[in-house]
């Protein structure tokens, strides 16, 4: 199950919302499994990207890294709650039958 899991979160589509609009360019949202993303265009001319309050600035010609770094994020952090949720079955399983 855990390599099923993990290949499905690892290969998770991520499907950007538009909301709004900052500095003329459209901001992109996720929201999903308890987590929050969101790349914007700020007056600075960089690109934002803020995964669960927590990010990295981009340069104006890095749209796409600051895509791609979110999307890493949000996975990274999907996998972690996975592993999380693993160890918690493995110290359950020996007071239950699991």
């Amino acid at each position: 199950m855990s390599q099923t899991a993990r290949s499905i979160i690892e290969n998770l589509p991520i499907h950007w919302q538009a909301n709004g609009e900052n500095n003329g360019i459209p901001v992109r949202i996720w929201e999903g499994y308890g987590h929050e993303a969101r790349v914007t265009f700020g007056f600075d001319r960089k690109w934002g990207a803020v995964v669960d309050h927590s990010g990295e600035i981009f340069p104006e010609d890095q749209e796409a890294e600051a895509l791609g770094y979110a999307e890493r994020k949000i996975r990274a952090r999907l996998l972690s709650r996975l592993d999380a949720a693993e160890r918690l079955r493995e110290d359950l399983a020996p007071l239950v039958s699991i």
